[in-house]
């Protein structure tokens, strides 16, 4: 992971999501209790469909804005040493970065949204 300084992303990532998904979390769960909803069938499936689409929206845009960064980091050494770095590690592990870090992108913000409204759903 050093080779792509993936952990220091990640952790990044990982605290701005949560956040984010704590917040959209609460937004709702104030949002039934000021509406007096109290169906378990429907706020449980909002919350549901509130932490997916967040999962979703996390992973794609951290995968779309780091891929982009660690394909202009390889260019950059790839312009440095004069060498194609396609077929090389450093190619495979900026992919596998991106990978990582969108995957934790995606799971921090449902994690947030479910811890934050798991005493409302129960």
């Amino acid at each position: 992971m050093s080779l792509t300084e993936t952990s220091g992303i990640a952790r990044r990532y990982f605290a701005l999501n949560a956040f984010d998904g704590a917040l959209i979390g609460l937004g709702a769960i104030f949002g039934f209790y000021i509406s007096g909803m109290y169906d378990y069938r429907v706020v449980l499936l909002t919350i549901m469909a509130i932490a997916v689409g967040s999962a979703i929206s996390g992973f794609s845009g951290a995968f779309i804005s780091e891929k982009l960064e660690q394909e202009a980091r390889v260019k950059r050494l790839e312009e440095a040493i004069l060498t194609n770095l396609k077929d090389s590690i450093h190619y495979q592990a900026s992919l596998t970065s991106s990978i990582i870090v969108s995957i934790i992108n995606g799971v921090s913000s449902l994690i947030s949204i479910f811890s934050v409204s798991a005493p409302y759903v129960i």
